[in-house]
């Protein structure tokens, strides 16, 4: 009896370790398209103590939710406006240092490519020399 309630167990947590492997192998699929929803259900977690407090003042429900959607956006669309530029003129310096960049790697790794290329041939040369029927020993 003992015998039969472990395997029991033991078929069980195998059962559950293939529902618990299975849920995860669809949420990674679905990780691009569930990336919003995720997003939202944060914000609205981080923001629901505000609607509360609204709530408590007297604010309907509706009304602080709107006021609070509608306040958030002009938030982030503040950010965009400020952040949108910026980012513009580095990503457009960076593309024309591109050029300066490549030349400054070629520049700096040509000793290096240049020694790893001598190590590398040395190698061959001894591997080639010391095979039994190729001149070596």
């Amino acid at each position: 009896m003992d015998n039969d309630l472990k395997l029991s167990r033991e078929r069980r947590l195998v059962l559950w370790l293939l529902v618990f492997a299975t849920i995860g192998f669809a949420l990674y699929l679905l990780r691009a398209a569930l990336l919003p929803f995720v997003v939202g259900m944060a914000v609205a977690y981080l923001l629901d103590p505000l609607a509360d407090r609204l709530e408590r003042l007297g604010c309907p429900r509706g009304l602080a939710a709107f006021a609070i959607v509608f306040t958030f956006l002009l938030v982030i669309a503040a950010a965009l406006v400020v952040l949108v530029p910026v980012l513009s003129d580095q990503v457009t310096g960076l593309i024309s240092h591109v050029p300066e960049y490549v030349d400054s790697l070629r520049r700096e790794s040509a000793p290096f490519l240049r020694r790893m290329r001598s190590i590398i041939c040395d190698a061959l040369i001894l591997c080639c020399c010391l095979r039994p029927g190729r001149g070596g020993r």
